[in-house]
């Protein structure tokens, strides 16, 4: 019996590992999408999880056409393994199963990559799941010294609202240092004095808002909400952490994590329009210089011309190797803000921050040598390189030269990725 076909076949990959309840509220997000049914097939990729949701899914989900990798094949692997023969498949959209996504997402999708000649995927207004408040932190600063020479003023240490510890996803606007891995395998965040952050909260009405803090040495730190009179504290705050709390008032609000990707300085990947209030101003469509794999529509035609992605770079970057492939073969990518998703951002990779750091590293080094040459990608190791010395020099030596514990996990991911990017530069030559 031939399909009688309304709109063009969409299929729609999602790759699951253990993503358990996560995974299963996208599929249900995604049996809701507006469009007919014999014009959407909606592929799970099971990557070989601990705990595979499959059998749920061919239960509950009998729409959703399941596949059980023997090995765990990585993003771009099992994006490959569910994308499969294109024969009658007019797009590839790929979600990730940490989305959700709006009943109307496809066809603004759809319509935007028929807007013009050679357009290969288009990228939907990617908003991060939670809601949020601004937060923000001032205090003196002071060195610690003896290899570290950056000025320190509170060091965050976890976060809670209404007693539920949302510290994984705070978001960090301005002021901070980036996360620092301590011995214990927990995360901190230094400030500079002047620190704003976006605390999620899950009420719009009145809830408190705890910090846990802590300091070199006993300094003065004040607490406040973003634009409120009354979300306001102020303590001493000593190397001893300890919990500070205000009580938050403003209406929460919703924050971007992707508008499409940017390649900068040494070919790191940056999100476009990340951390913005999503009030309208990013919602020009235009062209963009690389699609995010977390959740794009591709044009049967665009995979078949540049190719599927590279297996070997497991996760990350697989989808900036594509974009790039691409583009070298005339192809063009845009961003469609009228499609929405919404993103529970690294809840996947978080649990192993250790070794998505490291793979970060690795690829993005691999993929710039591959596209930008064996000049760009030396220098951009270099750089690296001297990076890792200054983490050495915080993680490493300066907590030994104050009788503290060193901290070398981040440092040794970071050695890993730089050896095995080596090797990579040396094979391709």
């Amino acid at each position: 019996m031939h399909r009688q076909a309304t709109k063009p076949l969409v299929r729609v990959v999602v790759v699951d590992y253990d993503g358990g309840e996560t995974t299963l509220a996208c599929l249900r997000s995604l049996e809701a999408t507006n469009w007919p049914e014999d014009s959407l097939e909606i592929v799970l990729v099971d990557n070989a999880s601990q705990k595979p949701v499959t059998a749920l899914v061919r239960s509950e989900l009998p729409r959703i056409r399941v596949i059980e990798s023997s090995e765990n094949l990585g993003f771009g692997g099992g994006c490959n393994l569910g994308i499969g023969d294109l024969t009658g498949v007019d797009y590839v959209a790929l979600i990730n199963n940490d989305m959700t996504v709006e009943p109307e997402w496809l066809s603004p999708l759809v319509d935007a990559v028929n807007k013009g000649p050679r357009i290969g995927a288009s990228s939907p207004k990617i908003i991060l799941a939670s809601r949020y408040r601004k937060i923000r932190l001032r205090s003196d600063v002071s060195t610690h010294g003896r290899g570290d020479k950056r000025t320190l003023g509170i060091r965050i240490d976890a976060a809670r609202v209404g007693g539920v510890d949302v510290t994984s996803d705070i978001r960090y606007i301005s002021g901070t240092w980036g996360p620092e891995l301590q011995s214990d395998g927990s995360l901190s965040v230094w400030t500079n004095g002047l620190a704003e952050l976006l605390i999620p909260f899950s009420e719009e009405d009145t809830e408190e808002c705890e910090l846990l803090l802590s300091s070199l040495g006993p300094v003065e730190v004040s607490i406040e909400e973003d634009g409120a009179e009354t979300g306001r504290a102020s303590a001493t705050i000593s190397a001893r952490p300890q919990w500070i709390s205000i009580q938050a008032t403003r209406p929460t609000i919703e924050v971007i994590q992707n508008t499409g990707t940017e390649i900068i300085a040494d070919g790191f990947g940056v999100d476009r329009g990340y951390l913005d209030i999503d009030n309208g101003l990013d919602d020009l469509p235009g062209e963009i210089p690389v699609w995010c794999g977390g959740a794009v529509l591709l044009k049967s035609e665009y995979l078949r011309a540049s190719g599927r992605f590279d297996s070997s770079l497991f996760l990350y970057y697989e989808d900036v190797d594509l974009s790039l492939r691409g583009s070298t073969l005339g192809w063009r990518y845009v961003y469609e803000p009228a499609s929405v998703v919404h993103h529970i951002h690294a809840a996947t990779a978080s649990r192993n921050w250790r070794r998505s750091e490291q793979l970060k590293e690795r690829n993005r080094l691999v993929v710039l040598r591959r596209h930008a040459g064996l000049v760009a990608g030396t220098k951009a190791w270099i750089n690296t390189a001297g990076a890792t010395a200054g983490y050495a020099k915080r993680d490493i030596v300066s907590p030994m030269l104050h009788g503290e514990k060193p901290r070398p996990a981040y440092v040794a991911a970071r050695l890993r990725a730089l050896s095995s990017a080596a090797a990579s530069f040396l094979s391709s030559r």
